[in-house]
């Protein structure tokens, strides 16, 4: 049998070849892991809407006769056929069952403009996104990830019912590079001008309809393709889809994945089996790779009770993947997952015979600017679940001392123990494992109290209807939609991570909160919360390293910089504490010892939003509103105005000159390329001295806060004027 060839030719405004490959580059991920995320995706998608509590996924890795596949394949020339007839070429089959399968319309005068369907969509469509709400696909790009895994060709079989019958449909397709010297379409016979596409199966015969493309249907002719890999056609009454690439090259593909400049253990490394390109290397791969972006959702049980999803039953040839046979990292994975996502739904998951290791502890991730809560809901829009597990804890059994780093393809983190964040939305697919980026900036193992244990986290967001974003945004197009329906239009056609788009800020926000709570758990501090709000007499004000006062413990933060840090810095030392509240007014007594010779001080005032520390300029340019807390008044007790006998105190107040100190009250300027920056209200102490304060210096003073009626986080700083 001969199946008929049309190729796509070159002409404006085709979609060729190279860019629907380049679509999915990515240098963080390995071919083998881009495919699997993009495959076990469409299964999922293809699952959702059918009855039953798993869906099914079978990797099936082949040898077969190069030879027989490609003379099935019309027009190519000898050099072609003698270039893929190696008798012991490699092929991979992902089959799904209990799934839609490739339903839709044949041709494109059958489609429906709005929906093309799953068979059109997937074999011919470039860049058309999925219809199905909240689905994987959100670009239309990621099958080029199957084609990136051997030649260029991909075979698609599907099984689908249409009303009482049940159809199978058999299509190959090709797609490569058309720029490259070795493009298999240039010895075609068709191939000149090649856009870098093409497809086999069968021309429709009649007036009007030359050129036009259908897959096979007949199902003896479908087996006599199937034959050749040795796959078995569906069972009569069975829907559901097989992806075959023929022609997979395990060396290109496992090349280089831990090199010899490699600080591994040689006895570790040899038992890294995943890593090499042999037949039982690949199929171990697989076999973690599908661990790595799917533990949330492999022999889950919970996920039917929690949310009616299904669980995902996979096998690598016939090797069921259980939970029993998960590795223990993954198996903890899968449990901070299901722990945070009960939490976003109400409930509790059951079944934590893991926790017993680990210290565990969940929490909500709040964000007030940009979620709906004009029903009296709240402002969360996730949960976070963190491990601290010892490092001896992690692996066991077969996987004992093998690094989380490597089983993550972190070959180069192998040895350390960064905490690494995890995050996912309802398809249960972690979109990255993240140690270096936004979801921990700033965080170095050196910020952890304990070298001896590693920290996980898990971020799960609010899915479906339970969260939208406020309806007055000002990016407008994403007003009042879901916070699921935002994050997916985050995701890039790999969907490898989340990035806010059209000014928006919302995904900035929860990774500046997850890493300001990371950060907190990595050193094992308590949590510092410094609240304002127009009821002060409710309100603790904490600042960091004074002792607790009667309405609360009391911060600071003093650099050069004025940012972040500790109470004490080389130059000086600041310290306030609370002393009394006066309706929306609270007064604050604060001291300064100085370290070494030191310059004009200032005090300023940094307001916590969405986990980030915002000056006055930062708030009014992100957030577009006046500052929210402001100082009204000020004075300082000079007690250096004499050196010698009957020295004594005396009270400068904000804007006047002592003897020795002028202190002011003053906007926050700065100035950026394109214009000077002045702040609404008053948000910085001056306290400078006529000469540098000198070692030993005290000073002594108190501040009057006024705040609105919003309620938000604070801190003081405390930092040496720049000159």
């Amino acid at each position: 049998m001969k199946m008929i060839c049309k190729v796509l030719k070159s002409i404006p405004g085709v979609a060729y070849g190279h860019l629907t490959l380049e679509a999915m580059q990515n240098w963080r991920m390995s071919k083998i892991d881009l495919f699997v995320r993009e495959v076990l995706q469409n299964c999922s998608d293809a699952a959702d809407p059918l009855e039953g509590e798993a869906f099914y996924v079978d990797f099936n890795i082949k040898e077969f006769n190069g030879a027989s596949f490609i003379n099935m394949l019309d027009g190519f020339e000898t050099s072609v056929v003698s270039k893929f007839s190696d008798p012991h070429s490699k092929c991979i089959e992902i089959r799904d069952t209990g799934t839609t399968g490739l339903t839709g319309p044949l041709t494109v005068s059958q489609k429906n403009e709005k929906d093309h369907g799953n068979y059109y969509r997937l074999v011919f469509d470039t860049g058309k996104a999925q219809t199905q709400k909240y689905s994987g696909g959100n670009w239309g790009y990621g099958k080029s990830a199957y084609y990136g895994m051997g030649a260029g060709f991909v075979i698609y079989y599907s099984q689908i019912k249409e009303g009482e019958d049940y159809k199978s449909r058999l299509i190959v397709t090709l797609i490569e590079n058309e720029e490259k010297e070795e493009a298999i379409l240039r010895g075609h016979k068709d191939g000149a001008g090649s856009a870098g596409k093409a497809w086999w199966g069968k021309e429709i015969v009649g007036e009007g309809m030359e050129g036009v493309m259908l897959p096979l249907q007949d199902e003896e002719e479908i087996k006599e393709v199937l034959d050749v890999f040795g796959l078995k056609a569906f069972e009569k009454n069975e829907t559901g889809t097989s992806v075959i690439i023929p022609y997979v090259n395990y060396s290109e593909l496992m090349s280089n994945t831990i090199s010899d400049e490699m600080d591994i253990n040689p006895d570790i490394k040899n038992r890294c089996d995943w890593t090499r390109p042999t037949d039982e290397g690949f199929e171990e791969s697989i076999f973690l790779a599908i661990q790595r972006w799917y533990a949330p959702a492999i022999n889950n049980l919970e996920l039917p009770k929690l949310t009616g999803k299904k669980w995902l039953y996979a096998t690598v040839n016939e090797r069921m993947l259980s939970y029993e046979v998960m590795c223990p990292f993954f198996q903890l994975v899968q449990k901070l997952y299901t722990a945070a996502l009960a939490k976003t739904l109400g409930k509790e998951e059951t079944g934590t015979e893991y926790s017993q290791y680990y210290n565990d502890t969940i929490e909500p991730i709040r964000i007030k600017n940009y979620i709906d809560n004009s029903n009296g809901g709240n402002t969360e829009v996730g949960y976070l679940a963190v491990a601290q597990i010892p490092k001896n804890k992690v692996n066991y059994g077969d996987w004992e001392n093998i690094d989380p780093y490597l089983l993550l393809g972190y070959y180069e983190q192998a040895n350390g123990n960064l905490p690494v964040v995890m995050f996912a939305r309802r398809l249960g697919m972690v979109i990255d494992y993240a140690y270096k980026n936004e979801w921990v900036y700033g965080i170095t193992e050196s910020d952890q109290k304990n070298n001896d244990e590693y920290l996980f986290a898990f971020f799960v967001p609010f899915l479906g209807e339970r969260k939208r974003l406020k309806s007055n945004l000002s990016v407008q197009k994403y007003a009042g939609k879901t916070l699921e329906e935002y994050l997916i239009s985050c995701e890039a056609s790999d969907h490898d991570g989340w990035e806010d788009h059209d000014k928006m800020t919302l995904v900035s926000s929860i990774q500046s909160n997850v890493t300001g709570k990371i950060k907190r758990l990595w050193k094992n501090e308590p949590e510092i919360k410094n609240v304002v709000t127009d009821r002060l007499g409710n309100i603790i004000s904490k600042m960091l390293g004074i002792t607790k006062q009667k309405l609360g413990k009391s911060v600071s933060k003093s650099n050069k910089k004025g940012r972040g840090g500790h109470s004490t810095s080389k130059k000086f030392e600041f310290k306030s504490v609370i002393k009394e509240y006066c309706g929306e007014r609270q007064k604050l007594e604060f001291r300064i010892s100085i370290n070494q010779a030191t310059k004009a001080i200032l005090i300023g005032i940094m307001v916590n939003s969405d986990g980030s520390n915002l000056s006055s300029i930062e708030w009014e340019r992100k957030i577009g509103t006046n500052f929210p807390v402001c100082f009204t008044d000020c004075y300082v007790k000079d007690s250096n105005i004499d050196s010698g006998e009957g020295a004594g105190t005396m009270q400068i107040n904000s804007n006047t000159n002592g003897p020795d100190i002028c202190v002011s009250l003053c906007n926050e300027e700065r100035k950026t390329a394109e214009r000077l920056y002045r702040s609404s209200g008053k948000t910085i102490i001056t306290v400078v001295p006529r000469v540098p304060f000198d070692e030993g210096r005290i000073i002594e003073g108190e501040l009057i806060i006024q705040a609105d009626e919003k309620e938000y986080e604070y801190d003081l700083i405390a930092y040496e004027e720049e000159k």
